[in-house]
């Protein structure tokens, strides 16, 4: 069995709508227990966006 979770985050007012994000993780779920299907690194990553 597979499970597919996704987030997608966008605002709309924020730089006309220009801009948005996608999180996301499938996880297999085996006899043995779960297990994530990629090695991509989840944590959230800090940006600054500066306004000239």
């Amino acid at each position: 069995m597979v499970f597919a979770f996704k987030i997608d985050l966008f605002d709309p007012t924020w730089m006309n709508g220009a801009t948005g994000c996608v999180f996301a993780k499938t996880i297999a779920i085996t006899e043995t227990g779960a297990r994530r299907t990629h090695g991509y690194p989840t944590e959230f990553q800090a940006l600054c966006v500066c306004a000239t």
